[in-house]
């Protein structure tokens, strides 16, 4: 496929699924593009005239000559595949634009200033919910430990040994804020480097395209106590790291056009 420039422009990718674009990129073109191939063909031609003389015969020969060069370049697409998919999703009209009206496993477009958040900052930000975890070799003998203070380090335990995700929230204009999870491997650099450059404050006017997600009820039973216990660790993990009105979003890509 050949790109429309005038579709997508030059844009800066902060993040993409791989996996996701790859599998779009062959629904939507029939097959994976692994590489371009530009060949570029030359052709040279020489010609010499003879003169022959037999006799009371005189004749002309020509002589000719043809070379061909041929070089052909492999060229890398590297992001060309979500250029392609981007142009194909955006101008098929597949994309929406309202993340409130969306259905279920739809395909949206949103604007606005991005923050994100990786497992270190949420081990940071355990230790600092305002529960005070007590040092055991400095609690008085024969004193308790508090219920303040084994919840804390409970969380604290099972944060550490669990595999958290890194997070984003995406905050438009009209204060709409997108939630959801993305795959490290999938930034173009580690989420702490925005830590270091912008603090607490968000990076702004960037595009998301992504997935929306309706969350509906399990139909898992919930008589016995793993179950019933591990449901409402995950909804406590859900509301502590994402908003509870926040629309969840799994992305394709997150982007900044550039001018």
């Amino acid at each position: 496929m050949e790109h429309d420039a005038r579709t997508v422009g030059l844009i800066d990718l902060l993040y993409r699924d791989h996996n996701r674009i790859a599998s779009y990129y062959a629904q939507l073109f029939g097959g994976r593009l692994s590489a371009h191939e530009k060949t570029t063909t030359t052709r040279e031609s020489h010609s010499s005239d003879t003169k022959a003389s037999l006799g009371v015969f005189a004749s002309d020969l020509l002589n000719g000559r043809e070379l061909t060069n041929s070089v052909r370049d492999s060229v890398d697409p590297h992001d060309l595949l979500v250029i392609d998919v981007l142009a194909e999703l955006m101008g098929s009209g597949r994309v929406q634009d309202d993340p409130h009206r969306a259905t279920h496993g739809a395909l949206v477009h949103a604007r606005g200033s991005i923050g994100f958040i990786d497992r270190t900052m949420l081990l940071i930000a355990a230790s600092s919910l305002g529960f005070s975890v007590e040092d055991p070799s400095t609690r008085p003998r024969g004193k308790r430990e508090s219920d303040e203070s084994r919840n804390a380090r409970a969380l604290k335990k099972s944060l550490e040994t669990m595999l958290m995700p890194s997070c984003f929230l995406l905050r438009c204009d009209d204060g709409t804020a997108l939630v959801g999870t993305v795959k490290d491997n999938g930034m173009e650099e580690p989420i702490s480097s925005y830590y270091f450059r912008h603090g607490s404050l968000g990076l702004s006017e960037v595009h998301l395209v992504g997935l929306v997600e309706h969350p509906s009820p399990s139909d898992l039973p919930l008589e016995g106590p793993l179950i019933a216990t591990s449901q409402v660790a995950a909804d406590a993990l859900s509301a502590m790291v994402l908003p509870v009105d926040g629309v969840r979003v799994t992305p394709l890509v997150l982007y900044r056009e550039v001018p």
